[in-house]
């Protein structure tokens, strides 16, 4: 699934923060209540975003001692990959390939690839399309199909400022009923399951689905 970059990251909230290849923020999200607060944590390594939901308010992993304390909902991972496209990373210096790349010199054309792409870090350039290399929620893979709804429920949460991992899944599918706390489905914030739509487990995480 392709997204474009300045437009997840505007979903999130983070129109006013620079944010580019090389750059890592932390989006803190205090919550009412002891062991509640989270954070998104953004950290684009070169071409590869990833953004995670941790625990706690230092953007840091935190020891299981610390992390069983928490809803068991940040108790397993919650996160989004997406890479930049390849032609994201057009270099006019790559049209001249020179003798060694016509030659079939790979390494010399990988390792003039990778200069150009630090050089766009070096100067804060975004690239303007990316690629949706894992979607995970609470552990759990989404597959392709969900990908844009889950997506889409996720970063208007980090932008909300509270993020529930398990009301994300309910977002998206009928089958997930109970919230943290033992809540029932129909005490979620109706504006998450706005326009939903039922999804298998198949739909969901790319498993079969044990009732046929």
């Amino acid at each position: 699934m392709l997204v474009n970059f300045k437009e997840f990251l505007g979903k999130c909230g983070l129109e006013d923060v620079a944010m580019y290849p090389g750059k890592r923020f932390v989006r803190k999200m205090p919550q009412p209540g002891e062991y509640k607060s989270h954070s998104a944590v953004f950290d684009w390594h070169s071409d590869l975003l990833r953004v995670d939901i941790r625990a706690g308010l230092s953007g840091r992993a935190l020891p299981a001692k610390e992390l069983k304390k928490f809803p068991i909902s940040f108790q397993s991972p919650t996160f989004v990959e997406i890479a930049a496209v390849a032609s994201n990373w057009h270099d006019d210096d790559e049209d001249e390939e020179g003798s060694e790349g016509k030659s079939g010199d790979d390494g010399g054309m990988v390792m003039k690839k990778r200069i150009n792409a630090f050089s766009q870090v070096v100067r804060g350039r975004i690239p303007d399309m990316g690629e949706v290399k894992r979607l995970v929620v609470m552990g759990k893979e989404i597959a392709q199909g969900a990908m844009q709804a889950v997506l889409d429920s996720l970063a208007a949460q980090i932008r909300n400022l509270t993020v529930t991992p398990v009301n994300i899944l309910a977002s998206v599918t009928s089958v997930t009923r109970v919230a943290p706390g033992g809540r029932l489905s129909k005490d979620i914030d109706p504006s998450l399951l706005h326009g939903a739509k039922p999804y298998t487990p198949q739909d969901m995480f790319g498993v079969p689905n044990p009732n046929g």
